[in-house]
């Protein structure tokens, strides 16, 4: 029988998910997740919580907020097979220039989603463990699509000295990522706004490292997002990707076939793949409705 001891913090967590019955199957994911990746996962855990807490957030209401919403993007996707047909004009103006939506749920929730939803922990230990390792202070690096901050933030508790710059296209996304860097004490981040579908503000091969992650599922021409990774990217640079399949989400517009697919794309946009992942659902939950697959590669420019 395995032993598990929780913070007072996570076991307070637990216990406020156990009371909603839609969250139930959470605190089951928590154990699983221990079971898992062991203490690395806790730790995660805990500095999420403690993190969330201290920038006000409702941490629980806004977890049970992303599974409600996340069982009805799934129930339509698996009714309709598609995505919907919302452009992305459409969803910059009503998803990423919608500051109460972005800042008090999307974000937020994202943040959280990362350390109790078994789809997107894996990538957190991925990341760390085979990424991080590859910087050093004084290398120069961007990430495109920063969001919540969850990938700066996770970088800057790994690599002290880094001072890593981010672009994202929403408002909201600078605001949180800010309060939730320096919350941690982390200062050195340039944050700004700018799109991966348009030429960003820098020069040609002028990057040691990027970073575009959760970001090409969301663009109607994903090989123009990873061309422009690779423009600004030098020649043996390194480059972490990583998005989803079969997952709708309110500002999904892009699904793919296959990890295959992702692979080629990545190829031919002028990168070799060196290391990757993938994690699906229904190979831990068989019975699950759930379809969705997440992968993440690691990257080297040509």
């Amino acid at each position: 029988m395995i032993t598990r001891t929780y913070s007072d913090r996570l076991t307070r967590f637990r216990e406020q998910l156990a009371r909603e019955p839609i969250m139930k199957k959470t605190v089951i994911h928590i154990e699983e997740l221990h079971d898992r990746y062991g203490d690395e996962y806790l730790d995660l855990a805990d500095k999420v919580l403690e993190t969330s807490e201290s920038l006000g957030w409702n941490t629980c209401g806004i977890l049970t907020n992303v599974f409600f919403e996340c069982i009805q993007e799934m129930l339509t996707f698996n009714e309709t097979g598609n995505f919907g047909d919302t452009s992305f004009d459409e969803i910059r103006q009503t998803v990423y220039e919608n500051k109460e939506y972005m800042e008090g749920q999307y974000l937020p929730g994202l943040f959280i989603a990362y350390a109790f939803t078994p789809l997107l922990y894996p990538k957190y230990p991925f990341f760390r463990n085979n990424f991080l390792p590859r910087l050093n202070a004084d290398m120069q690096g961007v990430e495109v699509g920063f969001g919540d901050g969850f990938y700066l933030w996770v970088m800057c508790q790994n690599v002290p000295g880094i001072r890593p710059q981010g672009f994202d296209i929403s408002p909201s996304a600078l605001v949180v990522a800010r309060k939730l860097l320096e919350s941690s004490g982390f200062r050195d981040c340039t944050l700004e706004l700018g799109n991966v579908l348009e030429a960003l503000p820098l020069p040609d091969a002028s990057q040691d490292w990027g970073i575009l992650a959760e970001v090409i599922e969301h663009i109607p021409t994903p090989e123009k997002g990873i061309a422009e990774m690779a423009r600004i990217l030098r020649p043996g640079a390194c480059l972490y990707l990583s998005t989803t399949k079969d997952y709708n989400h309110v500002d999904h517009i892009t699904n793919f076939p296959s990890v295959e697919y992702v692979a080629d794309l990545i190829a031919a946009g002028g990168f070799v793949i060196q290391e990757q992942m993938s994690y699906k659902i229904q190979d831990d939950y068989p019975e699950s409705p759930d379809k969705s697959e997440n992968m993440a590669f690691i990257c080297e420019r040509i």
